[in-house]
Parts: C-alpha cells; structure tokens; sequence
C-alpha cells in the first residue's frame, strides 16, 4: 500500500507533548468482513521492527518506538498496518465463541439503545501462561470478559497469542468484537472509534507506557459481517520478547472504544445483503424491512 504511517509518538516524561504525524498507508479495500482462522490479510504487514530514535530517519512502515519500551507508540491508521477485519471469504466472522464466558445479566440499565452521543468505555485482560502458550502452538482464540458501557455497548476482546491467519507463530493479534451481535436489532450499526494497546510492566494509569494501534473511524455491523475488527498482525512475537512486555508469565492488552453514534437503519447500498441475510434465516419483519429500503428480489440465495 502507498502512502506514510501515520503516528503518534508520546514519550514517558511528555504525554501531552505534540504529536508528529505522517500520512497514512492506505488500505488495500476498506471492505467490513470480520475475521476467521484462516482470513486473508487486507492491509499490507508492516515491518514491527524498532526504528532510529531520530525522526528524520524513521521508516514511514514501522511502528515507532524509539528503541525501548520507555516510551508509548500509537499506530494512529485507518486499516494499515495489517489491520483486518477479520472475515472469512463470505463475510461471516468464524472465531468460535467461548464455552464458558457468560455475558452479564441484562437490566434496563445496560439494554442496548441507539445513540447520539458519545460513550466511551476503556477495559483490561490479562493473557496468562504466555510462554505455555508459545510453546505449544496454540491457535485457539482467547476472549476477554465482557465490558458494558453506559449505553448498552458490549464488548470484548479476542486474543491469538500464536497469530490468525497468515500472523501464525510470528505475531500476537488481537481484535475489538460486538460481543452480542446475535441479540442487537436487526439492522444495527455502530460508528467506532478504537485503541488497541498491549500494556507495559513498567507503566501505570498514570503513566501509561505500551504498544497501542488506533483506527479512529470504523463501522461495526451485522451486513457486511464486520461484528470484528482489529489486527492480525498486532506485534510481533519477537518484539514482545525483546522489550520486556511479559511480566510473571503474563501480558495484559487493553482496549478504549468510543461509539460516536449507533443506529438500527440499514444503509440502501447493503440492503441486498440484509436481505439475503433475513431470507436465509427466515426473518418475515426482516425481509419486509429490506425491500422497504430497496433491496433487488433477484439477489442469489443459498441452495
């Protein structure tokens, strides 16, 4: 992909220093399809290598971090870097849902509602037994509890400490996910903006030190499956080793995730693949909603 990274250097001593930016690396297709054990990366890799302390020497394609983890780099992008949304082929998100991660208890005041304004929630998992983990290969995906923020917005994420997809062996990913998507109103969309970040031993809340990656504009929604989003190719394996992010065995990742608006209103463009969608799954209010918006009856549909 052309283009410059874009990025956002703090140092340990400065957090509000001003913020040094190159223009970002495009994505290849900007496309929503949330990701699956097997998908196909959408943004081109960037080299995770640590880059020259002095700015006129960094390369555009890396992740700055002046040379030790003394000081917090942000990836600030919109779908470079490698990040995916994490789909299969058909747009279908294939992670596997976790057996024993029971999602809160609904009340009215956590029901999901459409929103206007913005909610802003910010929440940890600690990834245990890493090295256990590394060693053995392990492909499954990890899950973070679930976080609910003011408005009903649920949660969590999902770690391959071994990689996803062409990342196997080599890097962590990790992705944001729409924890109740199946249970949302039909036609439901979120506009998100999402920091990423894998924490530092050394840092504090008040002192935040770590590796993050930002995408500041992105949609989640139902069709085109994009209940996902993040970066198969989050770091690399090597650099987590390298700059002392494990601590006791363990890394902790973090997300911070401000929806600037949500809404149950299905674009016309993607109202074909609602509808296909609602047909499929033998929703009769669905079907009339689409061709309400002016979805085709002659789309394909499955056998």
């Amino acid at each position: 992909a052309g283009g410059d990274a874009a990025v956002r250097l703090q140092s340990a001593d400065a957090q509000n220093d001003s913020d040094i930016d190159h223009d970002n690396d495009s994505h290849i297709a900007d496309d929503d399809h949330p990701s699956n054990s097997s998908s196909t990366l959408a943004g081109g890799a960037q080299d995770e290598a640590t880059a020259s302390a002095e700015p006129g020497n960094a390369n555009p394609n890396r992740a700055l971090s002046f040379g030790s983890p003394l000081s917090h780099s942000t990836i600030d992008d919109d779908l470079s870097d490698g990040e995916d949304p994490d789909t299969d082929a058909e747009g279908g998100s294939d992670h596997a849902l976790p057996d024993d991660n029971a999602q809160p208890a609904l009340s009215p005041s956590n029901t999901w509602r459409p929103q206007n304004q913005q909610s802003t929630c910010e929440f940890s998992h600690v990834i245990t037994n890493y090295s256990k983990k590394r060693e053995s290969g392990c492909k499954k995906a990890e899950y973070s509890p679930i976080t609910v923020d003011s408005y009903g917005n649920r949660w969590r994420l999902i770690v391959y400490v071994n990689g996803n997809g062409r990342a196997s062996n080599h890097h962590l990913s990790l992705f944001l996910q729409v924890a109740d998507s199946d249970d949302l109103p039909f036609g439901w969309k979120k506009a998100v903006s999402y920091v990423l970040t894998l924490e530092h031993p050394s840092g504090n809340r008040n002192n935040s030190l770590g590796y993050s990656k930002r995408n500041p504009d992105k949609t989640f929604k139902l069709c085109p499956k994009a209940i996902d989003w993040g970066w198969s190719q989050f770091i690399t394996s090597d650099r987590i080793q390298q700059e002392g992010y494990i601590n006791n065995d363990s890394l902790t990742v973090r997300a911070t995730v401000t929806v600037k608006s949500s809404s149950v209103n299905i674009d016309p463009a993607d109202a074909e693949l609602y509808l296909k969608y609602a047909v499929e799954e033998g929703k009769a209010d669905a079907v009339k909603s689409c061709l309400e918006q002016g979805a085709g009856v002659n789309c394909q549909f499955k056998d």
